[in-house]
């Protein structure tokens, strides 16, 4: 899996979905029977639970191409109602238990 720095950009109090792909070695990496998680949170040091973490288990995540490693990720404006700048985020897949980093990054929600 090709772990990639990535910036997210969100608005303030809005409903938000993000597109997701990930691959390896530049080429579709397979959902089929994966886990994702996209964890939000304030710093890398934090730990998860005091973020937000959105999943295929919950709902949150939509895998929409699993053999096109695609899915799409729906952030609640309940997590965008506070404008912050430079948080962390991470999304992970989870496969037969093994959890592998896809991407990371910060992400910052615009003061609208």
């Amino acid at each position: 899996m090709t772990t990639s720095n990535l910036q997210l950009t969100l608005r303030e109090r809005n409903d938000e979905q993000v597109y997701l792909a990930v691959t390896k070695d530049g080429a579709a990496y397979d959902l089929t029977g994966a886990t994702i998680e996209l964890i939000l949170k304030s710093a890398v040091s934090d730990a998860d639970s005091t973020g937000t973490t959105l999943s295929t288990t919950t709902g949150d995540i939509v895998i929409t191409n699993a053999a096109g490693g695609l899915a799409t990720a729906n952030v609640s404006s309940t997590v965008t109602t506070t404008p912050v700048k430079n948080w962390t985020f991470r999304l992970d897949v989870i496969v037969a238990g093994k959890r592998k980093t896809a991407g990371y990054g910060t992400y910052t929600v615009i003061d609208l």
